[in-house]
């Protein structure tokens, strides 16, 4: 039988306690612990950190004895009277000193009694009564106060007596002791801490009690300092020397916890249990310990393990426990002993890695470098077939021999099929298949397995089981997970996804789905998908040791921080809750494949720090959520709120601020809140403990929060508060507004019409204006020719005049006075043929080219033009010519000027050109000729404004400009591109 270690979490003046002599504890409304020392003053604790409140507070002494609470008033009793706290403040709020220090404070019937050294009171409204003026306590020593029957009893050194005569003894006078510490009444009868002499106990008899024992062995001559009985009816003593000792209710069996069990120290001076059903054991010198039950039991050396390292368990079917640790060997436990197998007793010093329990009973021992071993429970055995049975000793055969294993001795695993025979997974030799015969004598027969299929038997497999289907699965070192069904094998290969060739460990869920370890991490087989789970997804690490399936339908896997109990979700997203040191597993990293499900349902997990178990029938689960309060309620962060407020429209930033307390893990605590008028759901869970709400919309607001630990939330708590609107947005503000608005609309309404006529009948008569004074100047445009080309043209004609050309001077002066007749007659048309055009333009160029004599000229109509078709604007495509003339081909040099004017008939367009072969725009704008020209050109700007007022709705472009370039992109002269519809 092996002792188990209990996780106690301790606290003192490392982790901030202000003293390490806890003599009472306390819990308020809001969920927050007070503790009584003996100097350091009265400390508050969240579970995480301490508040102290000493003299320099207000506290009357700093040695306080005894502690009351009631919601958030803490009633603190000390050597110089009575201090009384607002947990909220944290501040003394009233104090009443004493001349004798207060020993007790104690609620019975809803009223606080006050014992002092020698007096008791009674806490009525703000002060202290006291119950009789003839009860004096000088001669005593008080130690407890209890209500018996209709009775108020003190217990004292000298025994029992009541307030109401302390001649009236309550013990009767033949029992040992009449030191009586504490008294408590416990499943019908009276159990009395003595000083010295245990418990005593009393049945009821009368109307008094009746001695049934002295005391119970176990406290004989302990001192008793404390009797605590919890909500689950469960009993606590407290001694001076022993530690604290539990009584089960449920399983009727006691249980002792000291220093040797994780106790801070032995000398215990009070018990508590707080709001959820954690104890808290104070003790004289070891601070405060926390209790929250038995979710792990944990075994090492010190319980009488024979190592700490763990690598393989199992429980039987008859309730022993067998262990492989490194000490070597394997271990035998039950009730009355232990046994350790190793080379003193017939087995060997080795490293034990499989342990396995078969349907009937053997227990299969594998070993790395000695074969395997099987445990009977009869001592007979016989030889066994090939002379492979070397030797027994009481009921461990061992089956080392070469024959066996011809090329290891080394087991890794066993596994069993529906028929009973048993699968050996070995190092180096494969899968062994073993056939157990039990009749008078045992008789095992082994044969190495064969198996159809493509696949090979891999020779390192990790771990192996039988599941569901009855198929046997593989996880395998280097051929990934194999699955022999039927006698044929097969290796697992899921389309779209690659299963890694190493597995450690594997294991069926409960839905069938199957779970591996790998280099990868956690992974998981869903209807032939795989899904991996990693740090990222909620795991508490990416190194898997153990995968353990269990009766509720979890997944626990080990790891380095220890263990992980998994929910597989719908989504295929897990739930995962963590259980490490804070939650009371020590052992903290798992071993390889060292876990087990028993038949009561319990876990068991190997360590490299020893064997942990998982009992879930002592779980008793508190539904008990954290406690959540405000902190604050501010408004832009200075204005401190009541429950409820009505606020301006401009008050409209409000900042909460929130707290919680959950002393079972403070760590993982969570919030969430709502603003109801404002958010439609709450908010995601989150670690902050404040939000700020700004700009808010005038109207009614609720605001909520709540804390929680994983599934468990609290109710929330709110504040409620309205904005006001303003007044622009008041009802008859609203009226106002919208009734002078609208007379205001009208009136705007009949002045806009009015204005518009007006300026309707303005714009006609703009509009008539404007068109005579445009068809004016578009007569003028007709009749502007360049002053310097009629100059240059009649003083080359006088000049003819001079030197007696008269045929020539004839010939141009009637080509002049012809082109000058043509102008003024397209004048007075609004389109003119194409025809009339050309007649007018070769007039023109005749002239041009008679002056300058430095350029030629070619006018090419090609077919489909219509040339007698009134479709063109008078003096159009002249200005483009003479502009071609006087500024493309100025400054040309190298070759001759050359003008063409092309007519095209396009898709419902007539196209003309003018191209030239001058200087090209570049160098004209460098010389500031022909594009300031092109757009500082009125009869230009007035000519584009035309065409785009006759091509109106058209999809060509009505004007264009191309500059002309030669094969090295020098430039190469001008064309001018216009489109006109027909």
């Amino acid at each position: 039988m092996i002792g188990q270690e209990t996780s106690f979490k301790s606290f003192s003046v490392r982790e901030g306690l202000a003293q390490s002599q806890v003599f009472s504890i306390t819990q308020d409304n809001q969920g927050y612990l007070w503790m009584a020392t003996q100097g350091g003053g009265l400390c508050k604790f969240d579970g995480k950190e301490f508040f102290t409140i000493t003299i320099s507070e207000g506290l009357l002494s700093n040695t306080v004895n005894a502690l009351s609470s009631s919601g958030d008033t803490i009633f603190a009793g000390s050597n110089n009277g009575l201090s009384i706290l607002s947990s909220k403040r944290n501040s003394v709020i009233r104090s009443i000193p004493l001349s004798e220090p207060v020993r007790i404070l104690k609620k019975i019937q809803k009223q606080l009694y006050v014992v002092t050294d020698q007096h008791i009171y009674t806490f009525v409204g703000d002060s202290l009564q006291r119950i009789t003026e003839e009860i004096d306590l000088k001669n005593f020593i008080p130690e407890d106060l209890f209500l018996m029957d209709t009775r108020l009893i003190l217990s004292t050194n000298k025994g029992m007596v009541s307030i109401s005569d302390l001649s009236d003894k309550i013990l009767p006078e033949k029992i040992e002791t009449k030191h009586i510490t504490k008294v408590v009444s416990y499943q019908g009868k009276l159990l009395m801490g003595s000083y010295g002499k245990g418990i005593l106990v009393f049945n009821k008899s009368g109307n008094g009690y009746d001695l049934v024992k002295d005391t119970l062995e176990m406290f004989q001559d302990l001192i008793i300092t404390e009797i605590f009985v919890d909500r689950r009816i469960n009993l606590w003593i407290g001694t001076q020397r022993k530690g604290v000792y539990r009584y089960d209710a449920n399983d009727k069996k006691w249980e002792h916890f000291g220093e040797n069990e994780g106790l801070s120290n032995d000398h215990v001076k009070c018990i508590f249990e707080d709001n959820w059903n954690q104890i808290w054991i104070g003790t004289s010198g070891g601070g405060v310990n926390q209790y929250s039950g038995s979710q792990f039991l944990h075994y090492t050396e010190n319980s009488g393990l024979n190592g700490d390292y763990i690598y393989s368990v199992l429980k039987s079917k008859v309730g022993e426990l067998w262990v492989a640790t490194s000490g070597g060997g394997v271990m035998r436990i039950n009730d009355t002993m232990n046994y350790v197998y190793n080379g003193k007793t017939g087995f060997h010093d080795v490293k034990v890695k499989a342990l396995f329990e078969s349907k009937n009973q053997l227990i299969w021992i594998g070993t790395e470098g000695k074969g395997m071993s099987v445990y009977f429970r009869r001592s007979e055995s016989k030889d066994l077939k090939r002379e492979i049975f070397v030797q027994s000793f009481d009921t461990i055969l061992n089956f080392d021999s070469g024959k066996l294993f011809p090329s290891t001795l080394w087991v890794n695993c066993f596994a069993e099929d529906k028929n009973g025979e048993i699968y050996i997974s070995t190092l180096g030799d494969g899968l062994i298949k073993a056939k157990v015969m039990l009749d008078t004598f045992p008789r095992i027969f082994f044969n190495k397995l064969k198996v159809r299929g493509r696949g090979e038997i891999s020779q390192r497999i990790n771990h192996m089981f039988f599941n569901s289907k009855g198929d046997l699965i593989l996880a395998t070192n280097d051929k990934g997970i194999g699955i022999l069904s039927k006698g044929e094998l097969t290796y697992l290969n899921i389309e779209n996804s690659t299963v890694p060739n190493k597995i450690t460990s594997i294991e069926e869920g409960a839905n069938g789905e199957l779970w591996f370890a790998s280099e990868k991490g956690l992974g998981c087989i869903i209807e032939d998908s795989v899904v991996f789970y990693r740090k990222i997804s909620g795991l508490s690490s990416n190194n898997i040791y153990q995968i353990q399936s269990d009766h509720l339908g979890y997944v626990w896997v080990g790891t380095e921080k220890g263990v992980d109990r998994l929910k597989l979700l719908p989504s295929k997203d897990l739930e995962v809750k963590h259980f490490g040191a804070e939650e009371g597993f020590t052992g903290i990293e798992t071993s390889l494949n060292a876990s087990f499900l028993d038949s009561e349902n319990n876990l068991w997990f190997g360590t490299v720090n020893g064997l942990s178990v998982y009992q879930p029938k002592k779980i008793e689960k508190t539904n008990a959520p954290p406690v959540v309060f405000f902190n604050s309620i501010k408004l832009f962060y200075d204005t401190l709120f009541s429950e409820t407020s009505d606020l301006e429209y401009h008050q409209n930033s409000l900042s909460f601020s929130f707290g919680s307390v959950f002393l079972p893990a403070p760590d993982k605590v969570k919030y969430q809140w709502k603003l109801k008028g404002f958010d439609s759901e709450w908010s995601e869970p989150s670690d902050n403990s404040s939000i700020t709400y700004s700009n808010l919309r005038p109207g009614s607001y609720v605001f909520y929060v709540r804390a929680g630990v994983g599934e468990d939330w609290s109710e929330p708590i709110q504040f409620s508060f309205a904005i006001k609107k303003p007044y622009w947005e008041e009802s008859w503000f609203l009226i106002m507004v919208w009734g002078g608005g609208l007379v205001v609309l009208i009136g705007v309404v009949l002045l806009f019409v009015n204005r518009s006529r007006k300026r309707g009948r303005e714009l006609r008569d703009k509009l008539e204006m404007e068109k005579s004074l445009i068809e004016l100047e578009q007569k003028a445009l007709r009749l502007q020719m360049n002053p310097h080309f009629i100059f240059n043209s009649l003083n080359t004609i006088q000049h003819l005049i001079i030197e007696k050309d008269e045929k020539s001077a004839k010939y141009y002066l009637s080509k002049f006075a012809k082109l000058m007749r043509q102008i003024l007659e397209n004048s007075r048309e609004r389109l003119i043929s194409i025809s009339d055009e050309i007649k007018t333009l070769e007039n023109y160029l005749i002239i041009e080219k008679f002056s300058r004599q430095d350029f030629e000229y070619e006018i090419v109509v090609e077919e489909g033009v219509d040339l007698d078709e009134d479709i063109l604007p008078p003096m159009m495509i002249q200005p483009f010519v003479e502009n071609a003339i006087i500024h493309g081909l100025k400054g040309l040099k190298e070759r001759k000027g050359k003008i063409k004017i092309s007519f095209i008939s396009g898709d419902g367009y007539i196209q003309f050109e003018v191209e030239d072969n001058g200087q090209g725009r570049e160098n004209a704008e460098k010389q500031k000729s022909q594009i300031a020209n092109y757009h500082r050109s009125t009869a230009l700007s007035v000519t584009q404004e035309r065409l785009d007022n006759m091509n109106k709705g058209q999809n060509f472009k009505s004007f264009e400009i191309v500059d002309l370039k030669d094969e090295l992109g020098n430039p190469m002269g001008t064309k001018i591109i216009i489109r006109v519809q027909h």
